[in-house]
């Protein structure tokens, strides 16, 4: 599941001269149901359960 995010330049409160800084964000793609959450956790645990 890849995971996307965007650049975003922020100024620091405590000095706004200092030059800006560049951050991750995350962007969403989308929502996703708690059982859709909980299957794909369940698979992953007991695929390496064996290994």
């Amino acid at each position: 599941m890849p995971i996307f995010f965007n650049k975003v330049q922020k100024v620091n409160p405590l000095n706004r001269t200092a030059p800006k800084k560049w951050y991750p964000v995350l962007k969403s793609t989308g929502l996703v149901k708690e059982k859709e959450v909980a299957k794909k956790g369940s698979f992953r645990s007991d695929r390496f359960a064996f290994f």
